[in-house]
């Protein structure tokens, strides 16, 4: 893997004349090298959505040995983030960001062997610098008047609330390489449980200030409760609540008429807020792994659902109104207790893929095989014991266990149509389906 990612790197820089310097009899350190720089400077390509520029026209370098010793970007409206791996580049002896966007500046620059003094070795004027998210080491030499600080402070506040209430092992300066910023207001913020900084059980009440945010993703917390007002960040297009321990939604959640894309897997839901029904832009709707056992009626009412997960939870029967969803393309209700599937769902012109495993289901209704665009079905582990011929007019690859699973059920071959062949028929319990039809007779 070393040796390959050397001749690559090698290919890459070959046309760009003596700028670069590729030495490949070099001696790599074992912690830093000019891998690590060349990550470094992929990282900036990555979380900058630099879609356009490749690593070679990244600004002005400089490589000395096989080490990048100094890096000039500057007048770069696009350039907002600094990456943390920023203190990998322990050769770099000059630093030049002039009139960019920069918002955030990670503490681990402070592991530079630079001088942050001289101007003409480091310098981060005109960007879009607060106080608050300078670093310790860059506090003196940095000119509040050469940056244009125009950060909503309430929306640093709630931030820090957020670090306060729950404890969190995070300064405010290093929670920003986890937002996303625009014209001094949040729009992003993501932070996971798995991250290290500590768990997040409450959220400010005063959350709802954060007027421009559009994303939010506070995965595998300790959440139980949302905040009344939550519903009040009526710009928020994607929530990712998922793996928390939510037992209710707010009526205010009705309010997100915006949001695209709801993940709520993993809580403890067994009802939504009827006011959930103006969701009218959710496509994409995860409620897996939580304790409803009615069917929601409010998803009846999000007509424009692309994306359905209800799978792990205790529900019995999916209701006739499911052909509301005419534009659902993706469902599934594996793991429930479902026994009942409705005429209704033939209605579902769009449906590609359909995960009805692990349930109870006896039989399935007869106009089933109208399900043109069906390319993906999971009957397995159910109580089937007939399939009808018209089942056949499914447009499924039926010999492959990806697209077709049917196996632990109770089906006969002298039940199956002749498209289903014993090898994907898989274990059945035929037997004592026969045994029970003799103790019938």
């Amino acid at each position: 893997m070393r040796y390959s990612f050397i001749i690559i790197v090698i290919y890459i820089f070959q046309f760009c004349g003596d700028k670069y310097i590729i030495q490949t009899n070099n001696t790599i350190p074992s912690n830093t090298s000019f891998e690590t720089d060349i990550n470094f400077l992929n990282e900036i390509i990555i979380q900058n959505n630099f879609s356009t520029i490749n690593i070679e026209n990244l600004g002005i370098q400089k490589w000395e040995d096989n080490r990048l010793v100094e890096l000039e970007i500057s007048n770069n409206a696009d350039l907002y983030i600094i990456p943390n791996s920023i203190n990998y580049l322990d050769k770099l002896n000059k630093l030049i960001l002039r009139k960019n966007s920069i918002v955030h500046i990670p503490s681990s620059i402070c592991q530079l062997n630079l001088n942050f003094s001289d101007i003409t070795q480091f310098d981060i004027s005109e960007n879009y610098l607060c106080y608050s998210d300078i670093p310790f080491c860059l506090y003196d030499t940095i000119d509040p008047l050469t940056q244009s600080c125009d950060w909503d402070n309430s929306d640093l506040l709630i931030l820090q609330d957020i670090i306060n209430i729950n404890g969190l092992n995070i300064s405010l300066n290093d929670f920003g390489g986890m937002q996303t910023w625009n014209l001094g207001q949040l729009t992003s913020l993501i932070l996971s449980g798995n991250d290290g900084y500590g768990l997040i059980h409450t959220l400010p009440e005063n959350i709802d200030q954060l007027s421009e945010l559009k994303t939010i993703d506070l995965n595998n917390h300790l959440l139980t409760l949302l905040p009344d007002y939550f519903g009040y960040l009526q710009n928020l297009e994607s929530i990712n609540l998922s793996s928390n321990r939510i037992i209710e939604l707010p009526e205010s959640f009705g309010f997100l008429a915006g949001v695209m894309e709801l993940n709520l897997f993993d809580n403890r839901l067994s009802y939504l807020p009827h006011y959930l029904t103006d969701l009218q832009s959710c496509y994409n709707l995860d409620l897996s792994f939580n304790e409803f056992i009615n069917f929601p009626d409010e998803i009846l009412e999000l007509s424009n659902l692309e994306e359905l997960n209800l799978s792990i939870n205790y529900l019995t029967t999916i209701p006739s109104e499911i052909s509301n969803l005419i534009n659902l393309i993706w469902l599934d209700v594996h793991f429930n207790e479902i026994i009942y599937i409705p005429e209704s769902i033939s209605q579902l012109n769009y449906l590609e893929y359909l995960d009805l495993g692990y349930n109870s289901i006896i039989n399935l209704p007869s106009n089933f095989g109208n399900l043109s665009n069906l390319n993906t079905l999971y009957l397995d582990n159910n109580e089937l014991d007939l399939l009808t011929e018209n089942f056949c007019e499914l447009n499924i690859e039926f010999s492959n266990h990806y697209n077709f699973m049917i196996n632990n059920n109770n089906l006969c071959s002298d039940n199956v149509p002749n498209c289903i062949d014993n090898e994907i028929l898989g274990y059945q319990n035929c037997i004592g389906l026969i045994k029970k039809n003799h103790i019938n007779h």
